[in-house]
This record gives structure tokens, sequence and C-alpha cells, in this order.
């Protein structure tokens, strides 16, 4: 079975593989865009773009977050 990932920050896809006996692989990496806006124009531009990896796990979190929205309360 196999999840793809999206998020607000996240790079997708992201494609998570999840095993019959449980384990799992694939990578993630979260884009973190800074914004700043354009006093002359009033438009939103990206400043800087950073991307740092993340475990799988932590992907596998967003993700049922984003199906389970109750999950890490």
């Amino acid at each position: 079975m196999s999840y793809i990932v999206r998020a607000g920050n996240l790079a997708g896809p992201v494609k998570l593989t999840l095993n019959d006996d449980g384990t799992h692989h694939g990578r993630a990496v979260v884009i973190v865009n800074d914004r700043a806006k354009d006093p002359e124009t009033g438009k939103w531009e990206t400043v800087a773009t950073t991307g740092s990896p993340i475990t799988l796990d932590i992907a596998k979190d967003i993700y049922k977050q984003m199906t389970y929205p109750n999950y890490l309360d």
C-alpha cells in the first residue's frame, strides 16, 4: 500500500510505501518558503526557499493528521 502525502509546506508528492510486514520506505523533504509582500505591486513573492529532509515517521504523522484531524490530539 502506498500513500501520496501533500501538505502546505511539504514538497510533493511524497510517496510512502508501507509493506505488508509493517516496514516502510520512501523519502520526504519539507520545503519552507519565506514570502514577503512587495509594497509597490501588492504581490507576494518568494524571498528564500530552504529544504530539509524529514523522517518517514514525521511524514506518516503528517499523512495521518491530514486524514484524521484529531490524530495528534
